[in-house]
């Protein structure tokens, strides 16, 4: 039983410590704009035109229900950014330029966005992101820095 308590609390260290360790950046460019997204750690920011300060960044939180996370970067012809979610939740910085970037929850089926030129699909799982927005018709440019190949 010993033997067993150490060879688990090692296995769940070694996960802990990988997690850690994986890094995934994805740059979205629509036109002028471009949005950001770091995957650290079990955690994930998305920051305006490039922005680094985490007082200017979107922190998804997953709903932990399950690892299905699905929203929608929304680029708007004025240059302001949604990112829209039903599933888990944001919390905006403190310094963040609301006229420009925000997040929004849909609340009724009609508030999600349609697909479209401006309309990105964004998922937890970035190789699943990636399949499905290659044939929705959007002009949305995503340059993915994950280890996967394309």
């Amino acid at each position: 039983m010993r033997i067993l308590k150490k060879h688990l609390i090692a296995s769940c260290m070694f996960l802990l410590t990988a997690c850690c360790n994986t890094h995934v950046e994805v740059t979205y460019t629509y036109g002028n704009t471009t949005i950001r997204r770091v995957d650290k750690c079990g955690k994930t920011f998305f920051y305006y035109n490039n922005s680094k300060d985490k007082k200017e960044g979107i922190l998804t939180k997953y709903s932990g229900i399950d690892s299905h996370f699905l929203g929608w970067l929304k680029f708007d012809a004025d240059g302001k950014v949604w990112i829209i979610s039903g599933d888990g939740y944001f919390i905006q910085g403190e310094n963040i330029d609301t006229t420009k970037f925000q997040s929004k929850r849909p609340t009724v089926y009609d508030d999600m966005p349609m697909l479209g030129k401006n309309i990105y699909l964004i998922q937890l799982s970035t190789r699943y992101e990636r399949e499905k927005n290659r044939n929705i018709g959007t002009e949305v440019k995503a340059v993915y820095k994950d280890g996967l190949d394309e």
